[in-house]
């Protein structure tokens, strides 16, 4: 029992001294660095089809090859040491992330599809609720009730998006119905991502990414040959540009490191935290369009973005000053079972 408590320490130490930011600034930081990732990716998904690559889904697929290929090399370099498990609980491990594989895609899948018989103004606005939709699958899933303080914060951040993002919108009762099977697919993915992060504490976020990916990537070249796209691609594929290829493989390794981020940042955040962060990102999205495609904006678009601005900083003050409350709660008093653990 000596020999395995020293080896558990010295191995403990070690992974300490890897750790390169504090543990209570690693859910802000990660979520930042996931903001700043996610808007980066937008704006070179977008450039790539500008430059040729017109194929939504198969850019999707690229995303999540790339990501299989970096998963294995990390583990693969000894950068991250895979879980050992029992035959058994490898079995039924491969089995739930069977099942997630097919929500992430099925989301992947229901955001092309709206943008193609959806108006994206419309589309824009009616998302911005999506933080709602998470506090109910939370609720569901994991069992968690956030606070009124907290519940009232995400009002003006809500209507400060919607206002930012508003336009032309045509409203019709088929773009809502597939708009709100979008918003569920994208509150389940991200609260269930929450879930099976923090149930499997000793899975790397890189373990994550190589057991959903390689599967994701079959779905949706799949979904790519359904919708005609790899047919497509076969058959202009003289005509695609290489830059725009190269351009595409590049959007994939953003997109890992993109993934990474969002595992990381979810297990040490919340899923409330990551809609509210993908709220914000439309906002400075559209923040920075005026200064790279010198988009103009009416009296109302100014306005949303100062109240999501404000809704955001209340929500962040409001469960900072949360967190700082459970850090002075007084602790449970430890068993004598616990006590003998701790020696």
């Amino acid at each position: 029992k000596k020999k395995q408590f020293t080896t558990t320490t010295k191995r403990t130490n070690h992974k300490t001294k890897r750790k390169m930011i504090p543990a209570k600034y690693k859910g802000p930081v990660m979520l930042i660095i996931w903001l700043i990732l996610n808007i980066c990716l937008a704006l070179m998904n977008k450039q790539a089809f500008r430059m040729g690559f017109k194929f939504p889904i198969l850019l999707s697929a690229i995303h999540m090859i790339c990501a299989s290929i970096l998963s294995y090399i990390a583990i693969y370099a000894k950068y991250i040491e895979r879980e050992k498990l029992t035959e058994e609980e490898n079995e039924k491990r491969t089995n739930i992330f069977t099942n997630f594989s097919a929500i992430y895609i099925m989301n992947i899948a229901f955001g092309n599809i709206s943008l193609q018989i959806v108006n994206l103004a419309f589309s824009q606005v009616v998302r911005a609720v999506i933080p709602f939709a998470a506090m109910v699958t939370s609720y569901f899933i994991l069992n968690s009730i956030p606070s009124k303080n907290i519940i009232l914060s995400i009002f003006p951040v809500c209507i400060g998006v919607a206002l930012t993002v508003y336009g032309n919108v045509d409203f019709s009762w088929i773009a809502m119905g597939v708009l709100l099977v979008g918003i569920f697919l994208s509150a389940m993915k991200v609260t269930l991502t929450n879930k099976y992060l923090t149930a499997y504490k000793g899975m790397h976020p890189i373990e994550f990414l190589a057991t959903i990916c390689p599967l994701s990537s079959v779905y949706l070249l799949l979904f790519a040959s359904v919708r005609g796209e790899t047919h497509r691609l076969i058959n202009t594929l003289e005509e695609v540009p290489v830059s725009s290829i190269i351009m595409a493989f590049t959007t994939g390794i953003v997109a890992f490191f993109l993934n990474w981020t969002n595992f990381v940042a979810n297990r040490s955040t919340s899923p409330l935290s990551m809609t509210v962060a993908g709220n914000i990102k439309q906002v400075v999205t559209v923040v920075m369009s005026i200064f790279l495609f010198n988009t103009q904006l009416l009296w109302w678009n100014t306005l949303g973005i100062v109240i999501a601005l404000g809704g955001l900083a209340l929500y962040s003050y409001i469960k900072f000053k949360e967190s700082e409350a459970k850090k002075k709660a007084p602790s449970l008093p430890t068993t004598n079972n616990e006590e003998e653990h701790e020696k």
